[in-house]
Parts: C-alpha cells; sequence; structure tokens
C-alpha cells in the first residue's frame, strides 16, 4: 500500500471513529440530567440595617417541577455596591449605606443563563439609646461642667 492510500485510509478510520464516538447507545440506566428551567433568589426583599451581613440562596426549578439549590453555579452582583455589596460566588450580601440596591444572581447551566433578582433595602442606623455622664453634678451657681452624650446604635 502506496503512503497517500495509508494516510487516506487513516484520515476515514479517524473520522468513523470521530463519528461513532458521538453516537451513545440508549441505555435504559444512563442517568437523565434534568435542565434547569428558572431560579429564583430568596430572602426576597433583603431588609437590612448598617453593617448587617445576609446570606443569599438560589433556588433552581428543574424540568420535572424538582427545586434544588444552586448557589454553586451562581454568580453574584449589586447594582449599588456604595449601598450593599455582595460576595461574587457566594451570595453574602454586606449593607453598606441607607438606600435601595438590586442583587442579581446569574446561574449558567450549560447552555444558558438564568437571571434572578432580590431587592435589598438598607436602614439607616437607629439610635437605642442615649447616656448622658456624669449621671448627676452638683454645680455652684455660675459655674460650668462639661457633659459627654453618649447613643448607642443599632
Amino acid at each position: 500500500m502506496t503512503f497517500p492510500r495509508q494516510i487516506s485510509l487513516l484520515a476515514f478510520l479517524a473520522f468513523l471513529g470521530l463519528v461513532l464516538t458521538g453516537c451513545q447507545p440508549s441505555d435504559p440506566d444512563s442517568p437523565n440530567v434534568k435542565q434547569l428551567t428558572s431560579t429564583v433568589v430568596t430572602p426576597n426583599p433583603v431588609n437590612m440595617e448598617i453593617g448587617g451581613v445576609a446570606a443569599l440562596t438560589v433556588t433552581g426549578t428543574l424540568e420535572d417541577n424538582s427545586t434544588s439549590v444552586v448557589n454553586f453555579y451562581t454568580t453574584f452582583t449589586s447594582s449599588a455596591p456604595a449601598v450593599a455589596t455582595v460576595t461574587a460566588d457566594t451570595g453574602y450580601v454586606t449593607a453598606v449605606a441607607p438606600g435601595t440596591a438590586t442583587i442579581t444572581a446569574t446561574t449558567e447551566t450549560g447552555v444558558r443563563f438564568l437571571l434572578a433578582t432580590t431587592t435589598v433595602v438598607v436602614s439607616p442606623l437607629r439610635v437605642l439609646s442615649i447616656d448622658v455622664a456624669p449621671a448627676t453634678s452638683t454645680l455652684a451657681v455660675g459655674s460650668t461642667q462639661s457633659l459627654v452624650v453618649t447613643a448607642t446604635y443599632n
């Protein structure tokens, strides 16, 4: 057999191997992978105070209407990082300043991307109590004394 014929035969066999590799037998025991049809982020909405931290969960609904947590395949982003930051790979939200932010969870399905959102509302700090020091004082007429006022916030 000549060299050009050997190359042609080898190329044909390689092509045939690729075609056959793409064909899989219909095995009733082979796993049937369900595709994600939608996702949702919880909690929704998220109400927080400055400095608060919350964990988001992304739940996906599959073709058979079963559900599964899909945080592992999800990337999180914040529309307003000055209000609420989010860790891209874990979904942990931290409240930074008063306002509203939308957190978007993008889940990769292997075929397409599914988006789900939640709203984060960050409230300003609240005064829980006020203390004045010294608590009692005796002053002579005409004298002055400085007082220290301490506010305790949430």
